[in-house]
């Protein structure tokens, strides 16, 4: 990890020199900042891109789930954020049976809600703020045997996804 060095105000006044340590904490500083040297300032999350719904694709999950599940939802693709604004989430049946349900599950604050569900495909653009998550998920037909796999997609307008940390993803069925 790269250390960060203070840079002082007796070393960038007008009769000051540029020096080796002076320009090496110019090159070295940013790169502390980004790695979290413990030193260094926080970067603050409104410093983050906010998000905004379209076409590129940032994240991506698959699952398979027993057919014979009726009514049990299974996360195919589980995202917790960071940063505000919107993303575009897709959630699709890759194979299997075609019957079954999609839906987009978002949690906030505790509570969750279901933002989106259908019987088909489903494409929608969904506000998130930071400590959201969002649970693309789906479940079996309830007949015959087999499997279904389902697709959890994340898109932006060119953002990137800062994802949130993985031990708040505490059920994958909620």
């Amino acid at each position: 990890m790269t250390t960060y060095t203070e840079i002082i105000n007796d070393q960038i006044d007008t009769d000051s020199p540029v020096t080796q340590p002076l320009m090496t904490a110019l090159r070295d500083n940013p790169l502390a900042i980004s790695e979290g040297d413990d030193t260094a300032p926080r970067i603050l999350l409104k410093a983050l891109e906010t998000l905004e719904a379209g076409n590129e694709l940032r994240s991506d999950d698959t699952d398979t789930i027993s057919n014979t599940i009726t009514g049990t939802f299974v996360s195919a693709h589980t995202f917790a954020f960071i940063q505000a604004g919107t993303v575009r989430v897709v959630a699709e049946r890759v194979s299997g049976s075609t019957a079954g349900s999609l839906r987009i599950r978002r949690k906030r604050n505790g509570t969750t809600s279901t933002v989106s569900s259908s019987g088909g495909d489903i494409t929608a653009d969904i506000a998130v703020l930071p400590g959201d998550v969002l649970y693309m998920q789906g479940s079996g037909a309830g007949t015959g045997s087999g499997t279904v796999t389902y697709r959890g997609e994340i898109r932006t307008n060119g953002q990137n996804l800062w994802p949130g940390s993985e031990a708040r993803l505490e059920n994958n069925n909620v």
